[in-house]
């Protein structure tokens, strides 16, 4: 019987981890499943004690709340290597909107052993603001990135694939999109989202813009080319139009308003201080979102009581 090892965050969230957990056995009821659940309050959910006497469950406490994300990253650094190489693990998340249903085709669709498979977003279950605000942000991201973003936490792959990479830097700064950035053999599977089990989300605006921040992190190489040469561009516009209108004044007689060029050369200020801005500001952003992590995988490994296991088999 295939193993199948599920990795779940959890923000104050049980009784949506316990729906999800009956509607994966029911879809795959040929796999022996065990589900990792992240207890992202990191011990301030009581509720996360009822699993300690749930078969086949093991609880993963981090010694922080780490954002569902960093959380799946932190349970894949500390459980992939002690899986068999050719367990499968899925990595969703446990509100019901990654519906479980679409587990049989992300599994499927691995080509290889180091293949990853991930959930294609269709079609979204969310409000009208919502869904007029993510269209912007697909938008502003493809312009940024050159590559559309339509992933998620839902993804499918072998322990043998994720012990290849899981460790590298861009895993620190978001789990979604570092697929994507990496350059993998991956297969993009149409999953519509789902509604929510039971309850609201946890995540505001404020969180959504940094969740949105936070997945162009790993194209940061891609993002300052592209945004130094949009400012490049327009800063040369701006220069040239300038050197050009003064030269025509004195060969044709042509005349350019002094207004029209204060707005050029502010225009070629503004462009080529944004553009550098940007980059340092991103660059600062990335190495923050690094550090900011870094101890708790390092505490970790030193001391292992700062992680806590409780496990049913």
């Amino acid at each position: 019987m295939q193993k199948l090892n599920v990795i779940s965050p959890v923000y104050f969230d049980v009784p949506c981890a316990k729906e999800l957990m009956v509607n994966i056995k029911k879809s795959l009821p040929g796999y022996s499943i065990h589900f990792y659940f992240i207890d992202d309050s990191a011990g301030a959910d009581n509720e996360m004690n009822e699993f300690s006497n749930t078969p086949g469950v093991t609880v993963i406490r981090p010694i922080v709340n780490l954002g569902h994300q960093r959380a799946i990253v932190f349970a894949l650094r500390k459980l992939a290597p002690t899986f068999d190489k050719n367990d499968l693990i899925v990595t969703l998340d446990s509100d019901g909107e990654d519906l479980p249903e679409h587990l049989s085709g992300l599994i499927s669709s691995l080509e290889d052993d180091y293949s990853f498979s991930l959930a294609k977003r269709t079609k979204r279950q969310e409000s009208p603001l919502f869904k007029f605000m993510y269209f912007f942000f697909k938008l502003f991201f493809r312009a940024a990135t050159g590559i559309t973003v339509k992933t998620g936490n839902f993804a499918c792959f072998k322990s043998k694939a994720i012990c290849k990479i899981i460790h590298h830097p861009f895993f620190d700064l978001c789990y979604s999109s570092v697929f994507l950035s990496l350059k993998l053999n991956l297969n993009l599977v149409p999953c519509e989202r789902g509604k929510r089990y039971s309850g609201e989300s946890k995540m505001n605006t404020v969180g959504l813009i940094s969740h949105g921040i936070k997945m162009l992190m790993p194209f940061l190489d891609r993002i300052s080319i592209r945004a130094l040469i949009a400012c490049a561009t327009l800063s040369g516009f701006s220069i040239i139009s300038v050197i050009l209108g003064l030269s025509l004044e004195g060969v044709l007689g042509f005349y350019m308003q002094r207004s029209v060029k204060v707005i050029l050369l502010s225009t070629f200020v503004i462009s080529t201080l944004a553009g550098l801005n940007m980059m340092v500001l991103f660059s600062i952003f990335s190495q923050s979102m690094r550090d900011a992590y870094k101890f708790v995988d390092l505490e970790s490994v030193k001391d292992k009581n700062n992680v806590e296991l409780k496990s049913v088999s």
